[in-house]
């Protein structure tokens, strides 16, 4: 992933801002971010005045030659960082998970497993998965 990209996404994180709501706002498709962060395409380039005006940043801020190195597509690396973006997604999209990351950041690992366990059995779950 280009820095450009990596820096409009934290934007969007740091706004709280749903992909959609993004998408809206500038007139593209709903679908553009997705495929920006698969690599589909790199459409944000021509959209990036849009972008810094709508994040109320100087397209130089966005735009710097500074890059995060390219991993292989299909490596656990690539795979980690698509998840995470979707893990911020949801935060993002869901007062309810941001709150749960929130409270859970002084949690001991035994807080961890005790919940866990308790959502398991809410779930319907079983236990010892």
């Amino acid at each position: 992933m280009d820095i450009t990209l990596h820096k409009i996404l934290s934007l969007l994180w740091e706004k709280g801002e749903s992909e959609i709501d993004f998408c809206n706002a500038l007139g593209i498709n709903k679908s553009a971010v997705t495929d920006w962060k698969k690599g589909k395409t790199k459409s944000y380039r021509k959209h990036l005045p849009a972008i810094a005006e709508h994040f109320g940043v100087n397209l130089d801020s966005i735009t710097a030659e500074t890059d995060i190195p390219e991993t292989k597509k299909g490596s656990s690396e690539d795979e980690s960082d698509a998840e995470m973006w979707e893990l911020r997604r949801e935060m993002a999209e869901r007062s309810e998970m941001k709150t749960l990351f929130s409270l859970s950041k002084n949690a001991t690992k035994e807080d961890i497993e005790l919940v866990n366990e308790m959502l398991k059995r809410m779930g319907g779950g079983d236990s010892d998965e």
